[in-house]
């Protein structure tokens, strides 16, 4: 999860969302505050160690919930 001010990376937030058979099969909170106070946009990449010729060989989804922002 990236933060971005300006069009700049302002921080990182790496999730793990499986392991081999160990997979996320609950809701997890993510502190997402190393992507900085001051951005104006988040994004969502995803990536994999099980790629190919024509990308990911696993499913690339997840589930967003209760999302909380604070416009200061």
């Amino acid at each position: 999860i990236y933060g971005m001010k300006n069009g700049k990376i302002t921080g990182q937030v790496d999730v793990e969302l499986a392991d081999g058979t160990n997979i996320i099969n609950k809701w997890s909170k993510v502190n997402l505050a190393p992507l900085g106070t001051q951005i104006d946009m988040i994004y969502f990449q995803m990536t994999s160690s099980d790629t190919g010729i024509w990308g990911m060989n696993n499913p690339a989804y997840f589930c967003l919930d209760n999302l909380e922002i604070d416009l200061e």
